[in-house]
């Protein structure tokens, strides 16, 4: 990893509703402090997550194993995803990643304010709309682990000006 050091990661308050996903029934949101960084939301998620933690890499190939006999999706890994989560737009303060599933839909929304400036943040949020009771036993049992792994995520984004 180069570039500074990583700020704070704070756990901040998700809009809901959020036009990402409409009808989401869950939300959470993180934000990171980027200094002036001008980095583009692209550029932002692509570091997020090409590059996880050994053990979140391992614990989002576990999920994968165990969901495959339900025939939940993996993710897919074209040229428009980064490790299996597919771009839905992408603007430069603004990119979603997400799909749609049989026990739930999600979306990783990468919100960048301030770039450029003094104040520059990231915002990371997920938003999932859970298909019964599939997605609502699928997400509570996830949930302990997706506060670890974005905020570990979001640290090891290198930030440069």
């Amino acid at each position: 990893m180069t570039g500074r050091t990583p700020s704070r990661i704070r756990e901040k308050p998700a809009p809901l509703p959020n036009p990402a996903l409409p009808g989401a029934d869950f939300a959470d949101c993180y934000a990171r402090d980027l200094g002036h960084s001008s980095m583009t939301a692209e550029a932002f998620a692509r570091a997020m997550i090409k590059d996880p933690p050994d053990w979140a890499q391992r614990l989002l190939i576990l999920r994968n194993v165990m969901v495959r006999p339900f025939g939940l999706s993996g993710g897919k890994t074209d040229g428009n995803s980064v490790n299996g989560f597919p771009f839905m737009s992408c603007e430069d303060d603004q990119a979603v990643l997400g799909f749609d599933d049989k026990h739930l839909d999600f979306r990783i929304v990468i919100d960048m304010t301030g770039r450029g400036t003094e104040k520059a943040r990231a915002h990371v949020t997920t938003l999932v709309r859970r298909h019964g009771l599939p997605g609502r036993l699928y997400l509570a049992g996830v949930l302990p682990f997706h506060r670890k792994i974005v905020p570990a995520m979001m640290r090891r984004v290198a930030v440069e000006g």
